[in-house]
């Protein structure tokens, strides 16, 4: 456990909490003096114990812990075993103001212990009540939160139609599957509530929290394309895969004030989930690929083939106030988050290798091949991305060299959106004309617009320029005096098909006038998309571009910061899964090697060997 001062600057204490056999936390709360309680589970006979309500139980199993810390992080108040001759672990945790301690988890165990005392914590180390909670099958609780009144919130996952319910919200939905559920227990640890939240696919409750009304915040996943909305952000995005969840149960258990999906296209999942003072709440979790919805982000897409962890704020009734990427080009996912009265988020979780963006690093990559954990603090203020500054030429062509020739298959219908690829093109100060060319057959469209991304409106692209229903060489020049002007800076082209069947074509784009003043390879900008041409054989996507680039500029006039931010981004296109598992690895050792990269036999063979359940040999 490690605490880390306000500024982020150093270590106010981080100790290990362990036997001599498997220990793992899962769960960390802080009370309003600082003392630390922290829960998990054990396979050790000797985890530390003091005052212990429940010392080793005899089994051969992992059982539940419960540890408090002083603020100091130098003594334990009490640290304890919780749990039966089975396997028994603790998910969550949650203190008052009085420092009692709330645990969930999950139980194997019919001898665990369970008290039913109504008093308040008289100042020993006894339960003020311990209870099962689930019906005959498979039932865990994941998430737990108390309010000001000492109601306990408990979120989790159970299994068919057999949960215990009261006044719910919601009934069994009738599949056989898990489905989420949510408990309100009052003081003396009689439900108050207790109620289905899913569909009919398999749902899972991650994370809750509980505002100073006492409305229930909770977080998780679903398979479910019928999962309860109201007031939603976004509906079921028509994917068939897990998507993140975000509901708003009032008080009394009896509505939804919203509840929303949160995913694009691939997997997502919400795994913590924490609000304000305000009833803002604050999500995080992971998503894979490139289709999460982003709403004032503080970074887009790093532009991998991973998943990457997510940040999203949402303001009281619902709406979010921000939705990012946190993530660089390899694993990254976020497991807990919490916020500050000041609207400051904090999110920990875990990355892979050294790629993951850091700013004011209390530590920097530590140079393994594994995975470590990150903590990141998160402001409502997000700074602009950086504008890679252009550079000078008397003629610049496409990044991905010219002529650019290719196909773009016949659109997605399920989708009703178009298939289309994307180029940039630098423009310098000076410049006197920007012509493009586009050959092919019918039913593909040339756009160009200045400033920002292809933007993508009810099936519309939004662009300064265009030329639609090609017949044969269509060009597009544009100089200082065309309307809108030719102005320094970047250029996108995105060739699109709107169908019905696939496209062919052939793309050029020159710029002339302007004059280079330094070398090319200095500017971030062009160092970065080089790195695209070079390691990943293709033109970058824009917001790796701008994620990578930024990594560059951020150093200001710091020199040696530029040099070790270079060696950085060289580093993460080398160990990115797109150039180590693709076999452009192989063309360019062979190139290196022979002068040539004809090579395509030992590419298929690396791809092929390199595919599922294949066994490698290199």
């Amino acid at each position: 456990m490690t605490k880390i001062n306000a500024a982020g600057t150093a270590i106010v204490y981080s100790t290990y909490l362990g036997g001599l056999r498997t220990d793992e936390a899962f769960g960390i709360a802080v009370d309003t003096a600082g003392n630390t309680y922290v829960t998990g589970r054990t396979f050790s006979q000797d985890f530390p114990t003091v005052n212990a309500f429940r010392t080793w139980p005899g089994d051969n199993d992992f059982n539940a812990f419960v540890t408090k810390i002083n603020a100091a992080g130098n003594a334990l108040v009490y640290s304890t075993y919780l749990g039966g001759l089975r396997t028994d672990e603790a998910f969550g945790i949650a203190v008052n103001t009085a420092g009692n301690a709330y645990v969930t988890g999950r139980t194997f165990s019919q001898d665990f212990p369970t008290v039913n005392a109504s008093q308040t914590w008289p100042g020993d180390n006894d339960f003020n009540y311990s209870t099962y909670l689930g019906g005959l099958r498979t039932d865990e609780g994941y998430g737990i939160a108390v309010d000001a009144a000492d109601n306990a919130y408990v979120t989790g996952r159970t299994f068919i139609g057999v949960f215990p319910t009261v006044n719910p919200l919601q009934t069994w939905p009738g599949d056989n599957d898990f489905n989420a559920f949510v408990t309100k227990f009052n003081p003396s640890g009689t439900p108050v509530y207790s109620t289905y939240l899913g569909g009919l696919r398999s749902d899972c409750g991650c994370g809750i929290a509980v505002d100073t009304a006492g409305s229930a915040y909770v977080t998780g996943f679903t398979f479910s394309q019928d999962f309860p909305t109201a007031n939603a952000f976004k509906t079921w995005p028509g994917d068939n895969d897990f998507n993140a969840f975000v509901t708003k149960i009032n008080a009394a258990g009896s509505a939804l004030a919203y509840s929303t999906y949160l995913g694009g296209l691939r997997t997502d999942e919400g795994y913590s989930i924490a609000v304000d003072a305000a009833g803002n709440a604050y999500v995080t979790g992971r998503t894979f690929l490139d289709t999460f919805p982003t709403v004032n982000p503080v970074m887009p897409w790093p532009g991998d083939n991973d998943f990457n962890a997510f940040v999203t704020k949402f303001n009281a009734s619902g709406s979010p106030i921000y939705s990012t990427y946190l993530g660089g080009l390899r694993t990254d996912e976020g497991f807990g988050i919490a916020a500050d009265a000041n609207g400051n988020a904090y999110v920990t979780g875990r990355t892979f290798l050294g790629v993951f963006p850091t700013v004011n690093p209390l530590q920097t990559w530590p140079g393994d091949n594994d995975f470590n954990a990150f903590v990141t603090k998160i402001t409502d203020t997000t700074s602009p991305t950086p504008t890679p500054t252009p550079t000078p030429s008397d003629t610049v062509t496409l990044t991905s060299a010219i002529p650019q020739t290719g196909s773009i298959p016949a659109p997605d219908p399920g989708f009703g959106l178009l298939s289309g690829l994307q180029y940039t093109i630098q423009v310098p100060s000076g410049a006197t004309q920007l012509s493009v060319n586009l050959s092919g057959n019918q039913d593909v469209d040339l756009f160009v617009r200045f400033g920002q991304r292809i933007t993508v409106s009810g099936g519309a692209v939004v662009a300064d320029f265009k030329s639609e229903s090609l017949t044969g060489n269509e060009s597009i020049t544009i100089t200082p005096s065309s309307s809108p002007a030719l102005q320094p800076g970047t250029y996108f082209i995105a060739v699109a098909n709107y169908g019905p069947g696939a496209a062919s074509f052939t793309l050029t784009a020159t710029v002339t006038g302007g004059q280079p003043t330094t070398n090319p390879i200095d500017n971030p900008g062009f160092f970065v998309r080089q790195h695209y041409l070079d390691f990943l054989n293709r033109v970058p996507d824009q917001a790796g571009l701008d994620f990578w680039t930024a990594q560059i500029t951020s150093c200001g006039t710091d020199a040696g910061c530029i040099e070790v931010r270079r060696v950085n981004v060289s580093a993460a296109y080398f160990l990115s899964n797109e150039f180590q598992q693709t076999g452009y690895l192989v063309e360019r050792l062979y190139k290196a090697a022979y002068g040539s990269a004809n090579c395509q036999r030992h590419i298929d063979y690396w791809r092929r060997t390199s595919a599922p359940g294949a066994n490698r040999q290199v």
